[in-house]
C-alpha cells in the first residue's frame, strides 16, 4: 500500500471538507424526511454571561443569526480543542524522540551551544514533522524531491521551548470572531445542525415499520453503532439512518484522511497490531475506515481501473476446513453456506433461494457468524432483534448441524485455557492469561488464520507484479490499466486461491471481484443512498453560490 496507494477523487474530497458544516443540517433534514426521528434541539444563550454578551455583540456586528453563530462557535471551539490536544500529543512524542526538555535546552544554550549542535536533530526533526502534522512546522520531506530547505531543527527547537498552549475558553474573542466570519461568509447557505436524534420518535418509527429492536437492561432502546449496523443488514430501511448517525458522530470525518500530493490514500496499516494479527490502520486516516458512503471517493485515474477482490465467506470456510466438519465444508462448497445451513437444519425447503427466503437466510447468516465470534444467545437475540428463545433455537440447530465443528471449537478453547496459548498454522500465537475471554478464544482461529491468508495473498500478488492498492480485512484492492484489469483480477484470484490452499491444507476458498473503471467510482451498497444524497446537496450549494463548489 505504501507504494501504490488508493486513488482518491480529490476534488470531491475537498468539496466535502470545505462544505461539511453547511451540509450537515441539510443532510439531517433530507434523510430524516423518511424517518421523522430528529427534533429541534434548542439552546438557551444567557446574554448576561461573558460568552452570551460577546456572541450577541458579534451577531449584531456581522448581521448574522445569533443562534446560528452559537452553533458555529461551538464547532470552532471543538475544532480548536481537538487541534490543541493533537499538538500536546505531538509535542510529547517529539520530546521522547529527541530527549529535549526545557531544562536540557536551557542548559545546552547556557553552555554556548544552539539547536544546530544537538545530535541528530536535523534528521529527527524532519521525521517528526512528517509523522506529526499537528506540530505545524512543515511536511518534513517534499513529495517531489524528497527534501526541502526548511530549518526543521530550528522550528522544532522553538516549538519545544514554547511548549503547548492552554486551551482557549469558549468565550475567546478570536474563536467567536472566526465563527462569525464563517457564518457571514456563507450567508444563507450556512445551516448548522440544530437537530437532535429522538429515541422516542425512533421507537414510534420502529413500531410503524414492524422492526424489532434490542433494548438495554434499563428498557431503553440500544442506540450504539453495532446495533444499528446489525439491524441494517436485516432491515435495509435502517441503513441510511445508520450512515447518517455514524457520519455525524465522527468528529474529524475528512480532515485526517491521509491523501498525498499524488491524490492517493496511504497510511500505516499497523500489521500484527491486533491480538489476532489482523491489520489495524487508523479509521480516520484509511479510506476504508470511516462511514461506508465515503468509499465512493475511490475513483481510478483516466485509463485505469481498480478491482475489489474478496474471499467469499472467508471465516465460514476457514472454520469448515480447520475443523474438518464435512457438512460445513459441503455448505461452503454450495456457494451460499448460509442458505445451505438453513436447508441442512430443515428450516427452509430444499428448493429455497435468496429471493424466496431472504429473512431466513439473513437470520442463519447472523447465527453462523455469531458462532464464529463466540456470541451467546442473549447477544445473538439483540443482533437479530428477536427474543432469546429464538436465538437459542438457532444455536441449537447449529450445534446439531455441525457437531464436528463444535467439538473442534470447544477443544481449541480448552487447549488455550489449559496450555495457555493458541496459534495459527504459521505460528502466530496468542498468550492466554487468567482473565481470558472464551468468546475471543473461539474466534481466534478464524480471524488469525484469515490474517495469515491475507498476508500470504499480498505477498504472492506483489511478487507476481500486481499493483496492490491496499488489503481490506478479507479482500485486496488492486489496480491496473483498463485494458489489463480482467487479467489482473484473474491473477489476483489465483493468488488468493493459492494462499487459502496453503493455509487450509488444500481446501480452497472462492473469491469475488468488483471492477470499477475510470469513468465510474467505487461504491459500497450500504452507503450509496448517503453518497447520492450528499452529492445532490453539494449540487444545491453550487447552484446557490454560483458554481463555487469544486466537484
Amino acid at each position: 500500500m505504501e507504494w501504490t496507494g488508493v486513488p482518491i477523487d480529490v476534488a470531491s474530497l475537498e468539496a466535502l471538507r470545505t462544505n461539511w458544516d453547511a451540509l450537515k443540517g441539510r443532510l439531517v433534514e433530507r434523510i430524516d424526511a423518511a424517518y421523522g426521528v430528529y427534533v429541534p434541539s434548542g439552546r438557551a444563550i444567557d446574554p448576561a454571561s461573558v460568552y452570551g454578551a460577546t456572541l450577541f455583540d458579534l451577531a449584531e456586528d456581522f448581521q448574522v443569526d445569533p443562534f446560528t453563530l452559537d452553533a458555529a462557535a461551538r464547532e470552532v471551539w471543538r475544532d480548536a480543542r481537538d487541534a490543541a490536544g493533537e499538538l500536546r500529543e505531538a509535542l510529547s512524542a517529539a520530546r521522547q524522540a529527541t530527549g529535549l526538555t526545557p531544562r536540557k535546552m536551557s542548559d545546552w544554550e547556557e553552555a554556548g551551544r544552539d539547536y544546530s549542535t544537538w545530535p541528530g536533530l536535523d534528521v529527527r526533526a524532519r521525521e517528526l514533522a512528517s509523522q506529526y502534522p499537528a506540530l505545524g512546522i512543515g511536511r518534513g520531506y517534499d513529495d517531489a524531491t524528497g527534501y526541502d530547505d526548511a530549518d526543521y531543527a530550528g522550528l522544532l527547537w522553538e516549538l519545544l521551548r514554547e511548549g503547548s498552549r492552554p486551551a482557549k475558553a469558549k468565550h475567546d474573542l478570536g474563536l467567536l470572531t472566526r465563527a462569525a466570519e464563517l457564518v457571514a461568509s456563507v450567508g444563507e447557505t450556512c445551516r448548522v445542525e440544530r437537530l437532535s436524534f429522538s429515541s422516542r420518535r425512533f421507537a414510534f418509527w420502529l413500531a410503524r415499520e414492524g422492526i424489532p429492536w434490542p433494548r438495554l437492561d434499563s428498557g431503553e432502546l440500544a442506540l450504539d453503532d453495532d446495533t444499528f449496523r446489525q439491524a441494517a443488514r436485516t432491515y435495509p430501511a435502517v441503513a441510511a439512518l445508520r450512515e447518517l448517525r455514524h457520519s455525524l458522530g465522527e468528529m474529524r470525518l475528512f480532515s485526517d484522511l491521509a491523501v498525498g500530493s499524488d491524490g492517493r490514500n496511504r497510511c500505516l496499516l499497523s500489521p500484527f497490531r491486533s491480538v489476532t494479527g489482523r491489520n489495524q490502520p487508523s479509521n480516520a486516516r484509511f479510506i476504508f475506515g470511516p462511514s461506508a458512503w465515503l468509499r465512493s471517493l475511490i475513483q481510478p485515474e483516466p485509463g485505469r481501473a481498480v478491482a475489489y477482490v474478496d474471499w467469499s465467506q472467508q471465516e465460514f470456510g476457514i472454520a469448515a476446513a480447520l475443523s474438518g466438519d464435512a457438512a460445513m465444508m459441503t455448505a461452503y462448497a454450495s456457494g451460499d453456506p448460509y442458505l445451505t445451513f438453513a436447508k441442512q437444519a430443515k428450516a427452509v425447503p430444499p428448493d429455497a433461494t435468496k429471493q424466496s427466503h431472504p429473512r431466513e437466510r439473513e437470520q442463519f447468516k447472523v447465527c453462523a457468524l455469531a458462532v464464529q465470534y463466540g456470541m451467546g444467545a442473549e447477544s445473538l437475540a439483540r443482533s437479530l432483534g428477536q427474543p432469546p428463545a429464538f436465538s437459542r433455537e438457532l444455536l441449537r440447530l447449529h450445534r446439531e448441524t455441525y457437531p464436528t465443528f463444535w467439538r473442534w471449537s470447544d477443544a481449541a478453547v480448552n487447549h488455550a485455557m489449559l496450555r495457555g496459548w493458541l496459534q495459527t498454522v504459521f505460528g502466530w500465537r496468542v498468550q492466554v492469561g487468567p482473565k481470558a475471554n472464551s468468546r475471543s478464544l473461539a474466534n481466534f482461529p478464524m480471524q488469525a488464520n484469515g490474517a495469515e491468508m491475507l498476508r500470504f495473498a499480498c505477498c504472492l500478488a506483489t511478487e507476481r507484479g500486481i499493483a496492490v492498492c491496499c488489503p481490506v480485512h478479507d479482500a485486496l484492492l488492486v489496480e491496473a490499466s483498463a485494458e489489463a484489469i480482467d487479467d489482473v483480477v484473474a491473477d489476483t484470484q489465483a493468488a488468493m486461491r493459492e494462499a487459502s490452499r496453503v493455509v487450509l491444507s488444500g481446501f480452497e476458498l472462492r473469491s469475488e471481484a468488483k471492477v470499477v473503471g475510470w469513468l465510474d467510482r467505487y461504491s459500497d451498497p450500504r452507503g450509496e443512498c448517503m453518497w447520492d444524497t450528499v452529492m445532490d446537496l453539494l449540487g444545491e450549494l453550487e447552484t446557490e453560490r454560483g458554481g463555487a463548489v469544486p466537484f
